[in-house]
């Protein structure tokens, strides 16, 4: 069974918010749900969420609405419920009661640090004899894969798939000589101006770089 735990201490609920994350919005008896990310927070005030609309107008968000609001990171799902305090239009933001607790669910068995490590990532087209070369950034990290964020402009969707096989280039803290590790991409989610592509690390012929990985992962933890 996942590990479930309430988190209630305002201190200890800031510590799961970050500027930037991408999180999802779910009204309260309805099955709508809108994607956004993060904006800012006032502690024990209020939470601001920016939402992304693409195709459709801020809609079915009003002041004393209330809704779900629900993120990922590091291997662990964050949900907490939250009433509309104020819609911004234009600027596509709402502003949220702080939360009462928030609900924190490990999906991870596997230990993930966040890292902000820039890689290239290597990879064929589908249907073509070419490969393409593009620049990203981890997110999070972990001995047996990462998540990375590639700039929308940089990749066309058509481009990657679940099951591609790409190679990641790394360079760890005070190493001159990049890490090249084959990987396998296992989930793909388009959010803003990025795509966030899930890799799972694939260890053959590639022991010596799984391994400074690892030991790179275990040294943050203990930071």
């Amino acid at each position: 069974m996942p590990e479930r735990i309430i988190i209630s201490r305002p201190e200890e609920i800031a510590n799961t918010l970050m500027v930037g994350l991408p999180l999802v919005v779910e009204k309260k008896m309805s099955t709508e749900k809108k994607p956004g990310v993060l904006a800012g927070w006032m502690v024990d005030e209020y939470v601001i969420v920016s939402l992304y609309n693409t195709f459709l107008p801020l809609t079915g968000f009003f002041k004393n609405n209330s809704a779900t609001v629900k993120y990922l990171d590091l291997g662990i799902i964050y949900a907490f419920q939250a009433v509309v305090k104020e819609v911004v239009k234009g600027m596509e933001a709402v502003f949220f009661t702080w939360p009462k607790h928030v609900e924190a669910v490990t999906l991870a068995s596997v230990s993930r640090v966040k890292v902000r490590y820039p890689v290239t990532l290597s990879f064929r087209v589908p249907f073509e004899v070419r490969t393409i070369d593009v620049d990203a950034t981890i997110s999070d990290l972990s001995s047996k894969g990462c998540q990375v964020r590639v700039p929308k402009q940089s990749l066309a969707e058509e481009m990657v798939s679940t099951g591609q096989k790409v190679t990641m280039s790394l360079y760890l803290p005070n190493q001159t000589t990049a890490n090249l590790v084959q990987a396998e991409i296992r989930n793909i989610s388009a959010m803003g101006d990025y795509f966030t592509l899930g890799l799972l690390f694939r260890a053959d012929g590639h022991s010596e770089q799984i391994k400074r990985i690892e030991q790179i992962v275990r040294l943050q933890l203990q930071a």
